[in-house]
């Protein structure tokens, strides 16, 4: 999925805001939430050598 579309479902849930975190001591892993002001969605949880992963095309 591509950025656009995640901030549009996010909208859609009435869920504006995306946040990004570092989680874990050392910053082992990358956290991606979508949030109201009382609500909080967790999209995903990625360790952080798998945000550098890119499919053999």
């Amino acid at each position: 999925m591509r950025t656009a579309q995640i901030v549009q479902l996010a909208a859609q849930a009435s869920l504006p805001f995306l946040r990004e975190d570092a989680v874990a001591q050392h910053v082992a892993h990358v956290a991606l939430d979508a949030h109201a002001e009382a609500d909080v969605v967790w999209l995903t949880l990625k360790h952080h050598r798998q945000l550098a992963y890119r499919p053999i095309r």
